[in-house]
């Protein structure tokens, strides 16, 4: 007889994205930012994140981030990020941009609106 399954333990971090683009819903998104495993990126202008973000994410405008000639700097290639504006559009053409840029582990959130754990203003 094999042993009782036991539910997850919700403060365990959970497993490092795989290389890839996907999309991410918002408990497995707050589960990496928590655990520091992944880094927001909000995609929205930079009046729109002053009006609310999540916490620790970084403001890289889809304009700015198209205008670039080469790879942002600032990021690790390899770390996930967790690409986010107001409806999905944007954050999925961000996604495209930086997939070419050769970054690896992109995660979709889509929306900020869908986002149930409160904003940082």
């Amino acid at each position: 007889m094999f042993p009782p399954l036991c539910p997850a333990d919700p403060d365990s971090p959970p497993p490092l994205p795989k290389e890839g683009l996907r999309s991410v819903g918002a408990p497995e998104a707050r589960a990496l930012l928590v655990h520091d495993l992944a880094t927001a990126l909000d995609v929205r202008s930079r009046a729109e994140f002053g009006t609310g973000h999540l916490e620790g994410a970084i403001c890289l405008p889809l304009g700015e981030l198209e205008r670039s000639h080469g790879p942002c700097q600032f990021l690790d290639p390899w770390r996930p990020l967790i690409l986010y504006c107001q409806s999905g559009a944007r954050a999925r053409r961000a996604a495209l941009l930086l997939r070419r840029q050769g970054f690896r582990r992109l995660l979709l959130l889509g929306g900020i609106a869908s986002w149930p754990y409160g904003l940082i203003s």
